[in-house]
C-alpha cells in the first residue's frame, strides 16, 4: 500500500541541503572519486588498483569507487547513521517513486483538508518528500543515494549520470519543499491570500514532478 500520510501533524522546517550537491557542483565526478578515495583510510586504497595494474578505465573507476564508498560513503562523507534509515533496502526508493506518482496523480485531493471547511494543505506534500515522518521511504535518502549498496549497482560508465540524477533528485526536492513550506502561510504574509497559496503550491508540484523524474533515472540506472 502506498505510504500516506496521517492527516493532521504539526509543520517543521525543512532540513539542510545535501552536503553531496555542493560536492557534486564543484568537483568533477573523476576528481570526486579519487578525492574520496584520499581522504578515507587506507582500505580504501587497498581496495582500489595500481593505474598500472592492466584494468581498463571502467575496471579503474569501478574498483576506486567502491573502495571509497566502502570506507566513507561516495564523496568521503561518513556513514548514515542507524536513525537516517536502512540504506541498504533499496526498495525504499520504489516505495517512494510510488507515493510520489500517487501524490501527483490525486494532488488536488492530497493538498486540500476539510474539518469541516476545505483549505489547501501544502504540508501534505512534505509528507510524500519524506520530510515528515522518520518512518517514511524517502526519509533521508540521500544517505542511501550515496551509499555503497546502491552504487554497486550503477555502471561505472553510467556513473557520472547516476550522480548527475542524485544531484537533480536534492535540487527538486528542496525546491519542492521550500514552496510548500512558503504555501503553508502564503495567506498570512503581507499582501498574501489564496492566490498566493496556490501559486507556490503550484510551484511545489512542478519541483515534485522534477524530482519524480530523477527518482526514475536513479532507479533506472541502479537496475532496480
Amino acid at each position: 500500500a502506498t505510504f500516506q500520510p496521517p492527516r493532521s501533524y504539526t509543520p517543521l522546517r525543512p532540513p539542510p541541503a545535501s552536503i553531496m550537491v555542493e560536492l557534486a557542483r564543484r568537483r568533477p565526478l573523476r576528481l570526486m572519486l579519487l578525492l574520496a578515495a584520499a581522504a578515507a583510510p587506507a582500505a580504501a586504497w587497498r581496495a582500489a588498483p595500481s593505474m598500472s595494474s592492466g584494468l581498463d578505465r571502467r575496471g579503474v573507476l569501478a574498483k576506486v569507487a567502491a573502495g571509497a564508498a566502502a570506507a566513507t560513503g561516495i564523496m568521503g562523507l561518513s556513514t548514515a547513521p542507524a536513525y537516517a534509515g536502512d540504506i541498504a533496502d533499496l526498495s525504499r526508493l520504489k516505495k517512494g517513486l510510488d507515493g510520489l506518482n500517487y501524490l501527483l496523480e490525486n494532488w488536488v485531493k492530497e493538498t486540500t483538508l476539510c474539518n469541516p471547511e476545505c483549505n489547501r494543505s501544502p504540508d501534505n506534500v512534505r509528507f510524500y518528500l519524506g520530510r515528515r515522518s522518520t518512518e517514511h521511504p524517502l526519509y533521508k535518502i540521500e544517505n542511501l543515494m550515496n551509499g555503497k549498496p546502491l552504487l554497486n549497482r550503477v555502471d561505472p560508465d553510467a556513473v557520472e549520470d547516476f550522480v548527475a540524477a542524485v544531484e537533480a533528485w536534492n535540487t527538486a526536492v528542496s525546491q519542492a519543499d521550500q514552496m510548500a513550506y512558503t504555501s503553508m502561510f502564503g495567506e498570512y504574509n503581507p499582501g498574501g491570500g489564496k492566490d498566493e497559496v496556490e501559486k507556490y503550491l503550484e510551484l511545489s508540484r512542478k519541483e515534485v514532478i522534477s524530482g519524480r523524474d530523477a527518482l526514475v533515472t536513479i532507479i533506472k540506472l541502479a537496475d532496480l
